[in-house]
């Protein structure tokens, strides 16, 4: 599989990408799904796009980032976050569930 294929990745993979439970990541799913990345669904199967997973991480610092900029006046360049551990951000987008 080459580099620009796109790759689908089952719920277990987005769980320990975002440092959450399985278990966590399905309530999540079927509670309140504007707190995930987009998936895809195939009859019964879910994968998420890991490119798009990716940039919905990138997106979740981004906005944590300019939230907090904005209560303390801090000018911050999304560009320049450091996306090696997203899963606090996430976390924190997701309401603080674990």
């Amino acid at each position: 599989m080459s580099e620009n294929s796109k790759k689908l990745r089952k719920t277990a993979w987005l769980a320990e990408r975002l440092g959450l439970s399985l278990t966590t990541v399905e309530k999540l799913r079927a509670r309140q799904p504007e707190l995930l990345p987009p998936c895809i669904y195939f009859g019964r199967s879910i994968r998420y796009d890991e490119a798009a997973v990716e940039q919905w991480l990138q997106d979740q610092l981004c906005v944590n980032a300019l939230a907090a900029a904005t209560h303390t006046d801090d000018k911050t360049d999304c560009g320049s976050l450091d996306d090696a551990n997203p899963t606090n951000s996430v976390i924190k987008a997701n309401g603080g569930m674990v």
